[in-house]
């Protein structure tokens, strides 16, 4: 646990620094592609997350949406798993609502006496609130592909007991 939190600290001090000196060869239309760019894979990751669950726990989605106790986990280890997925949906969520935000503290302070007079601070802070937001995004990204390997090797290992059982 304690070192979970000081790998998130040096990650924290390493994205603000970081903004703060690329921030002033950083132009606003390089983060609008950038923002664009993790609004689409959000959305995808979104989508590959949801039809994951659709299609692995039926049972868990029809028992969820009409409110009925139904025992749909076969193990503790599928609820993890939905955990997991789940896990994923919400920070792709959550990324999509960090850049909403950008865009809208954008709209409200461009063009202001806080902008201009605090403008290399603000470019500062936002190129590390959109760093912050690509880190989410390729821990999303990178924990989708993770799990999707250890699905197939859980496959590959059920298919090859099969094999093994009728060979015996």
């Amino acid at each position: 646990m304690i070192i979970k939190f000081i790998i998130s600290v040096i990650i924290f001090a390493i994205l603000v620094s970081g903004g703060y000196c690329l921030s002033e060869n950083v132009t606003y239309s390089y983060l609008t592609d950038l923002l664009s760019v993790l609004q689409n894979t959000s959305a995808m990751i979104f989508a590959i997350a949801g039809i994951w669950l659709a299609y692995l726990y039926p049972n868990a989605i029809a028992g969820l949406m009409k409110s009925e106790k139904v025992d749909f986990l076969a193990s503790k280890n599928e609820a993890k798993r939905i955990e997991g997925m789940i896990f994923i949906i919400i920070l792709s969520a959550f990324v999509l609502v960090l850049v909403i935000l950008f865009y809208t503290f954008n709209a409200i302070l461009r063009g202001s006496d806080l902008y201009y007079h605090n403008k290399d601070v603000i470019k500062g802070l936002g190129v590390s609130y959109v760093a912050g937001i690509l880190y989410v995004q390729l821990y999303c990204v990178t924990e989708l592909i993770r799990r999707n390997v250890s699905f197939i090797n859980r496959l590959y290992s059920v298919i090859n007991e099969k094999e093994l059982e009728e060979k015996l």
